[in-house]
């Protein structure tokens, strides 16, 4: 049996396995919403009056940029590390153009605070 088809038969079986499980949580999880599941907790004791304050959201759009750009930054850095040559370095420069062209973008509209009001 070649080594790749044993891979792949064992990638395949435990990916079978998650989704079964995913299946039978979601078979013997209770649907419907209550009061419990709804309700507030602090530091898992029930809360005690009204809230100090509301989550602020006004860096919510830095987080979204650190968490979907971070990744892409760190593949062609590894690249160019691994195999520094001009077709990786361009690679790394192309990738840093893009990545600092969508992180102006999404500065513009995490400035817009309408979007995150909720309503």
């Amino acid at each position: 049996m070649s080594d790749w088809l044993a891979l792949s038969a064992v990638f395949f079986l435990i990916l079978g396995l998650i989704l079964l499980a995913v299946y039978a949580i979601y078979l013997i999880a209770p649907q419907a919403p209550t009061e419990a599941k709804r309700r507030r907790y602090e530091a898992g004791n029930p809360p005690q009056g009204e809230a100090k304050s509301r989550l602020a959201m006004q860096y919510f759009g830095y987080v979204l940029m650190l968490v979907a750009l971070e990744p892409l930054m760190a593949v062609p850095v590894v690249y160019f590390a691994i195999s520094p040559t001009a077709a990786s370095a361009i690679y790394l420069l192309v990738t840093v153009a893009v990545i600092v062209l969508a992180s102006l973008y999404a500065y513009v509209h995490s400035k817009d605070i309408r979007k995150w009001i909720l309503d």
